[in-house]
């Protein structure tokens, strides 16, 4: 199933598809419940579903230092609904209520991939959702890792608008008020960053096999966001004669700053740890059998 190499170096040059599954789902109903009255909305919800054999570009065929499967995959889920009702109070005033739910759920992440640092056989801590760590001796080369996210996004939106005439007067006034709340959970760092630049034996590849090097891991990252905002109007369009209309209004808006949820809010982070990370006395990679104890990576 692996193509044979057709550039420099064993590599192969080539595109793969990334296939998409979407969804879409749209009911619009309308409703006359009386001569005064009249209830309409709509529903729309999208199911999208995508997946990339490469990573979306971070892979190359053939794989090299990856175990599991080196696919990555989103999902995205939007759901909308709009409700809209218009009472017509009486042959001058008419009352227009409007009310909208949105919900956003984004998943980004390549669950059983690997080797992780546990798999290569270091002393590292067990965290969710773990990918290949990045070891990156600088001017060697680059391996990157993942950073699987789960987003959350809510916003709930009510607005209630009445139109009045009266003489050579056209009154409108009203108000709205929205409620948004944004929740994510992140990988962050936490299949660990090696950052090795040769600061112990001033060679980057030799400090990496010494197990000197730079760490820079953090645990899972939880974020809690939320923000209301309100709004309310008058208006008055005034007819003075044939030739001349007044426009008149004023608009009060607020939109407090977001506010963090302090029960998930949580973003510790552990850079610039311990060089002697990569290195534990005697003992054996599961992975690379035959490298020498104690370097497990």
């Amino acid at each position: 199933l692996i193509p044979l190499p057709n550039g420099p170096g064993g590599s192969f040059a080539g595109s793969f598809s990334e296939p998409t599954n979407n969804y879409q789902f749209l009911v619009k109903p309308d409703w006359i419940v009386s001569s005064k009255q009249r209830l309409s909305g709509s529903i729309f919800m999208d199911r999208t579903a995508t997946t990339s054999l490469l990573d979306y570009g971070r892979f190359n065929v053939p794989f090299v230092n990856t175990t599991g499967n080196p696919a990555e995959g989103n999902e995205v889920h939007l759901t909308n609904i709009i409700v809209n009702h218009i009472f017509t109070i009486s042959p001058n005033v008419l009352n227009n209520f409007r009310g909208s739910f949105f919900k956003l759920f984004l998943d980004d992440a390549a669950p059983g991939r690997g080797p992780t640092m546990q798999q290569l056989g270091s002393n590292y801590p067990t965290f969710p959702l773990q990918d290949i760590p990045n070891i990156s001796p600088s001017g060697r080369w680059f391996q990157g890792t993942g950073n699987f996210t789960s987003e959350h996004s809510y916003a709930l939106q009510f607005s209630d608008d009445v139109s009045y005439i009266r003489g050579s007067h056209s009154l409108k006034f009203g108000g709205g008020f929205r409620y948004s709340k944004y929740q994510q959970v992140s990988t962050y760092n936490d299949p660990g960053i090696f950052l090795v630049e040769g600061s112990y034996t001033g060679n980057p590849l030799a400090d990496m096999m010494l197990g000197h090097s730079l760490l820079y891991a953090s645990n899972n990252g939880v974020q809690g966001l939320s923000q209301p905002n309100y709004d309310a109007y008058v208006q008055d369009e005034y007819k003075v004669n044939r030739k001349l209309v007044v426009n008149l209004g004023v608009r009060w808006q607020a939109g407090p700053m977001w506010t963090s949820d302090p029960n998930t809010l949580k973003t510790p982070s552990g850079g610039g740890l311990a060089t002697g990370i990569c290195f534990n006395q005697g003992q054996q990679s599961v992975v690379y059998k035959n490298a020498p104890p104690g370097i497990t990576f």
